[in-house]
């Protein structure tokens, strides 16, 4: 998306993290702690969007830096940071792209769920920025056990890349290739929702068969819900710069 739409889908971006059910942002932080990342003295969470890890990241490091190129999000993101506390945050407007080609170094280089992150050549240059490690998270992930299962069936099912492990494989195959070693961490959770028959039926309004319409009776002929089960698997690649 450009920055147009990014600016529009600010709200709903902002609303859906802050209802998320699952503790990530806490068990990276766990997780950077326990490789020694952190604490750090300087840190740039790129793409960092509505500040999501901002909370617990600022309190880990002595400055704290949030790139993004979305003028809505970062008002969040100042929000956010408002309401935490934190007095250690900078916050930039900046697309991918030039933060890759600028000179400013930090300790750290964290990049969460970035979507212009995609390419193997951005990697060496985001090297160049970091002075001890570079962090990336991805959702390799997402599906359910009810809404995935009918989009398959109808045919209509919809593949992310963006929630697959091909970008982060390529990541780190390409780091392998050049004998960087690269740590990966996958994080694991399930979310589950009741869903009604008339959410259901709504839902696939406009795909609606009379197949479909059997199996919506079928699912909830002995229940007046089901239970949906989301199954999201964040990875995360961490290596170390090299001397």
């Amino acid at each position: 998306m450009n920055e147009e739409a990014w600016d529009e889908f600010a709200e709903e971006y902002y609303a859906v993290q802050e209802e998320s059910q699952v503790p990530i942002v806490a068990d990276i932080v766990d997780f950077l702690y326990k490789e020694s990342v952190l604490p750090a003295e300087s840190l740039a969470d790129v793409a960092g969007g509505s500040g999501r890890y901002l909370p617990l990241l600022a309190e880990q490091v002595a400055k704290y830096e949030l790139i993004d190129f979305s003028a809505s999000m970062l008002r969040y993101a100042q929000q956010k940071a408002k309401r935490s506390g934190a007095e250690n945050v900078v916050f930039k407007k900046q697309t991918f792209a030039k933060f890759l080609d600028s000179k400013e170094q930090y300790e750290v280089i964290f990049s969460a769920a970035n979507p212009a992150f995609t390419q193997t050549t951005q990697v060496e240059k985001l090297m160049k920025k970091a002075k001890k490690w570079c962090v990336m998270v991805r959702v390799i992930q997402s599906e359910d056990d009810l809404f995935t299962v009918i989009d398959d069936e109808l045919g209509i099912a919809v593949r992310d890349p963006n929630t697959t492990p091909f970008i982060s494989n390529q990541i780190e195959k390409f780091l392998q290739s050049k004998e960087i070693p690269v740590k990966k961490q996958d994080f694991t959770y399930q979310i589950k929702e009741t869903i009604s028959r008339e959410l259901l039926t709504e839902y696939y309004e406009a795909e609606m068969t009379a197949e479909l319409k059997e199996k919506i009776s079928q699912l909830f002929s002995q229940k007046a819900e089901q239970i949906s089960t989301t199954t999201v698997t964040y990875r995360v690649l961490l290596w170390q710069i090299r001397d």
